[in-house]
């Protein structure tokens, strides 16, 4: 498994926003340039 470039806070504020839409992945993938897959782990 490689290393994440993006730090701790990025990973919350990511994962707070996709939890306050709840319905999509691709809004806050699309955002800030994340897979969908990645962003579902």
């Amino acid at each position: 498994m490689s290393k994440s470039p993006d730090t701790p806070e990025f990973r919350v504020m990511v994962s707070q926003e996709y939890l306050n839409i709840l319905d999509s992945y691709r809004f806050p993938a699309d955002k800030y340039q994340i897979g969908c897959k990645t962003l579902k782990e």
